[in-house]
């Protein structure tokens, strides 16, 4: 290509003549993309990558390449969402990993993206690192408590560990964080049939500590519409 041959200019060129001619090419928006941040252009890289990803949404190389600019450019949140999906689209890619270690380091320098924390969590979770999995996850809500993506993930982690009373709270929390969530309503009610009796005893208790709180109530209606059980009140 003309800039492994030295000659950026005339390949930035014809990579902008060629998303003019043809805007609907994957292929053309993340070869400019990539030209574009070779010349150190990183705001007009990143939205070539974006409109590469908008037109083919698993094209792991532009999600790589833009999750890798974000990172450099501290925007963790961002780049964390882009580099869990090229990561569960191709898990043992090693262009893949090497992003990650990157952005495993990016997180640790900046602490405080509940994003960042998260991505890395779910990564760790793949690769079967679990203890250090978990400490991402709690990571990610010592920053953004009520993060619900991160509460229902540590949840059913939890819960596939062997900690179920743990996986209960979180998931509780998540289901009083945002009530109507699919998400959160189907991980809820795996458990509640899975093991009525526990989620019972858990959502007693809770409500003893916490009586009429409404965000309590919420899970308790809903554990007695699927189960078929009342909760004593």
């Amino acid at each position: 290509m003309l800039d492994d041959l030295g000659r950026e200019p005339e390949a930035e060129e014809a990579f902008a003549e060629a998303v003019r001619l043809d805007p609907g090419s994957a292929f053309g928006w993340h070869g400019y993309g990539v030209i574009l941040q070779k010349r150190g252009r990183t705001a007009q890289a990143a939205r070539a990558y974006e409109r590469a990803i908008s037109i083919e949404p698993n094209k792991v190389e532009s999600l790589v390449n833009l999750s890798m600019l974000l990172s450099q450019s501290g925007e963790l949140d961002r780049a964390g969402k882009y580099l869990e999906t090229a990561f569960l689209l191709r898990p043992d890619d090693p262009v893949v990993s090497g992003a990650f270690e990157s952005f495993a380091e990016a997180v640790h320098v900046k602490d405080g993206s509940a994003r960042g924390w998260h991505a890395y969590g779910v990564i760790l979770e793949k690769h079967k690192r679990t203890a250090q999995a978990v400490r991402a996850y709690e990571r990610a809500l010592a920053i953004e408590p009520h993060k619900v993506e991160t509460l229902v993930n540590l949840s059913m982690f939890l819960r596939q560990s062997g900690e179920p009373d743990r996986a209960l709270a979180y998931l509780t929390t998540a289901f009083t964080a945002r009530p109507g969530d699919p998400t959160v309503y189907q991980a809820f009610k795996s458990f509640a049939l899975g093991d009525p009796d526990r989620v019972a005893a858990f959502l007693v208790t809770t409500l003893a500590v916490r009586p009429g709180d409404p965000l309590v109530l919420g899970p308790i209606g809903y554990f007695e519409r699927i189960t078929g059980r009342k909760i004593v009140r």
